[in-house]
Parts: structure tokens; sequence; C-alpha cells
């Protein structure tokens, strides 16, 4: 999934939150570019949902990781990789939440 090198978990808490942010924003601005492209947005509305969903289900003082995959990653695996641009961004917050902090 990854190649070699720095693990590609986030490094504690403050950071694993701030990855979730920051994938808010990058689905929020492909959803910009897609509706301005004409194209079907039905992933980005599923992917936008998700990340919602886990965004209010962390608490910000005690963030707990499940160990398992997040249920956006099947979003993620089945959309074309070029229409994730960020995809590593995700596949981070997935391996933080399955591995624990880097």
């Amino acid at each position: 999934m990854f190649p070699s090198g720095p693990k590609p978990q986030a490094k504690d808490a403050q950071e694993y939150l701030a990855l979730i942010d920051q994938a808010i924003a990058e689905v929020e601005d492909l959803r910009g570019l897609i509706r301005f492209d004409d194209s079907s947005d039905d992933f980005v509305e599923k992917l936008a949902a998700s990340l919602a969903e886990l965004k209010r289900s962390i608490d910000p003082a005690n963030p707990r990781l499940t160990g398992k995959p997040l249920p956006f990653m099947a979003i993620v695996e089945q959309t074309n990789t070029a229409l994730l641009p960020f995809r590593n961004l995700l596949l981070r917050i997935d391996a933080t939440n399955r591995l624990g902090y880097g």
C-alpha cells in the first residue's frame, strides 16, 4: 500500500484529527471540480458522508482508534485513482485507525 520508509500513520491524535479535517476539505474541493465538470459525483457524496460521520464520531479529547478499516475505504478501493488525487491522505487516515499512531 505504501512504499517502505517512514510509517504512514499520524504521529499523534492531533495530527490524526488534522488529517481528517484536511480530507474533508479535499472532498469539498473535489465536489466543486466535479460539479463544474458536470461529472457524476455519487462517490464524492458517499465519501463526504463517511468522513463527516468519522469526524462526528471522534471525541477530540480522546480519539479512539478501532483497529479496523474505515468504511470509506470501500469507496477508495472502488474509485479510479485518477479521480482521487488525495488518495494517499485517505490511506494515511485508515492506516492510523488500523495500526495506531506512528
